[in-house]
This record gives C-alpha cells, sequence and structure tokens, in this order.
C-alpha cells in the first residue's frame, strides 16, 4: 500500500492518491484531484528494460468535457530505503479540465502540470515511532487570496480564515499505537470595540481533524470569518488530503498535502446574450508540516 500527494501551490490545491499493489502486480488506485473529483482505476506494474518499475495513471472524468488526468508512477527503491513513488523520469502528470465551467474565468478550463510525492505505507504498524519527536502544523500557501462572499452587489474577503500554525497532536492508545490527530480547542475571537481580535486566541479558525489509519488519509473542516457593516459570521471549510510518511524529498518537512474548496458564482453570457452565474469552487493548498528530529 502506498499514499502520494499530487502537490498544489497558491493557485489549487493538491490531490491525493492511493495505490494497493497485489502479489501478481495488479495496481488499484483511488484517490481524489483537488477539484474535490473522484478518481479509481486498476492497472498493472510495468518493468521496463531500464529496470524502472511503474504504473500508468489514465482518469477521465466525465465533468472534464473531454481532459482528464495523466501520468506514470514509478516505485523506486533506493539503497537502505523503503519505496517511494514519483513521476517516472521526472515526468509531471498533467491535468486538463476542458469544461468551460472549471474555475471564475469562464471558457479557459485549465492545463495543469504536477508533482507526485510519496511512497510506502504502513497500514497495520505503529507511525507513532516515526511522529514522536516531531511537531506537526497545518499551513496554506501564504500567496492565496482570501475566500470571499457577495452580500447584494458587494464582495467581502474572509478576514480571518487561514489555519496556518495551528498545532496537531498526535494521539495514541493505551499501547502506545498511534490513532489520530488532534487540534487544540477551538479559540474565541475578542471584540474590541466595534472590531474582533482573532490573533490573541489559539485556533480561532475552529480547526479539527481525523486520522484513519488503515489509509493514511485525513479530513476535517475549519471556519473563514467576515466582518462588513454590523455583521460578524463563519462559514465552514472541509479539508482532505492524505499523510506520506515515504517521499523522496523527507527534507522538505511536508508530513501529508491535501486540499479545501470554497463556493463561489462565475460570470458568463448564456445563449440569450444574457449575463449568466454558474457555480464553481476555488481549490486551495493545504500542507501538515513537520519539524523536529527524525527517527
Amino acid at each position: 500500500y502506498y499514499t502520494a500527494a499530487l502537490p498544489g501551490g497558491a493557485e489549487y490545491g493538491s490531490g491525493y492518491l492511493t495505490f494497493t499493489v497485489d502479489k501478481t502486480g495488479g495496481v488499484k488506485t483511488a484517490g481524489k484531484l483537488a477539484d474535490g473529483t473522484a478518481v479509481s482505476a486498476g492497472g498493472t506494474l510495468i518493468l521496463d528494460e531500464a529496470g524502472r518499475v511503474w504504473t500508468v495513471l489514465n482518469f477521465a472524468p466525465a465533468a472534464y468535457k473531454g481532459g482528464g488526468f495523466f501520468g506514470v508512477a514509478e516505485f523506486f527503491k533506493g539503497a537502505g530505503t523503503r519505496v517511494i513513488v514519483r513521476a517516472l523520469a521526472g515526468e509531471p502528470p498533467l491535468w486538463e479540465s476542458f469544461n468551460p465551467q472549471a474555475t471564475q474565468a469562464y471558457g479557459a478550463g485549465f492545463s495543469r502540470e504536477l508533482g507526485l510525492m510519496g511512497g510506502w505505507y504502513d497500514t497495520l504498524g505503529n507511525l507513532y515511532g516515526y511522529y514522536r519527536d516531531r511537531v506537526l502544523a497545518v499551513g496554506t500557501d501564504a500567496a492565496a487570496l482570501p475566500p470571499a462572499i457577495t452580500v447584494g452587489t458587494n464582495r467581502y474577503a474572509s478576514v480571518w480564515w487561514a489555519p496556518d500554525g495551528v498545532a496537531l497532536t498526535v494521539l495514541t492508545n493505551k499501547t502506545g499505537l498511534m490513532t489520530g490527530l488532534a487540534a487544540p480547542k477551538a479559540g474565541v475571537p475578542v471584540k474590541g470595540g466595534a472590531a474582533y481580535a482573532y490573533g490573541v486566541a489559539t485556533n480561532t479558525v475552529g480547526l479539527s481533524v481525523t486520522w484513519t489509519q488503515a489509509t493514511g488519509v485525513f479530513k476535517g473542516s475549519f471556519n473563514a470569518w467576515f466582518d462588513y457593516g454590523a455583521a460578524h459570521l463563519s462559514k465552514p471549510l472541509m479539508f482532505e488530503g492524505v499523510l506520506v510518511p515515504e517521499r523522496e524529498n523527507a527534507e522538505e518537512g511536508v508530513a501529508g498535502r491535501g486540499f479545501f474548496l470554497w463556493a463561489d458564482k462565475g460570470h458568463s453570457i448564456n445563449p440569450q446574450g444574457q449575463p449568466a452565474l454558474y457555480p464553481f469552487s476555488w481549490s486551495y493548498d493545504l500542507t501538515i508540516l513537520l519539524s523536529g528530529s527524525g527517527e
């Protein structure tokens, strides 16, 4: 069993994939792309003349209107290391959508070259030995635009939304087996006069997280806060991703990656030549950052 992330950035989040390889070389791939599209496929491990072992990744969701995801994942084992998953020969997977409503720019679709980072994952073992001397914290891309809402004809950006720096605690059972991740208790924004102070308490975005040991997938939520006029309110954001304890560039300090979506409406022109709205979602990157001593 292997877990892998498809790293995003300021413009979109990180999708994730999991691979189950059987004794005959059959490969089952499952996961989600960073727009929330679920993907799955069956394949085969290929051993080529150069001694490389790889499998083809090819997904063609109907919503992409002829677009899709294509890449080749190599399963590589270096000297003294566990198997890692990476793009074969450094060729980036290609993620494309020809759906005119895929983004806020009607008709543009998207075409993105992605990375592939991950490796072997122990579905039965204890990851506490890997994380016990580490500091885990959540991060987002600092260049990403904040979520915004439309009220009447006005747009208001969130005044406090990024869960950056929220520390995560490794949970264990009585036998010392890692059973989950936990965020601190949600703090409350403090009102001072007409304004609210968000940085004076811990975890004022209310981040919460769960992790499934058997798959490596984590999920959770947090809030984006909006202050405008007399309004003071929050909107929930849902995230998901996967832990990648084995990866090629372990020194990068990324324990896991994922995405969260923000629903919005874009503008187009209907067949009658009139302005029209359509739904789409902004995609954001989310990372679980790792620091501290290793094994």
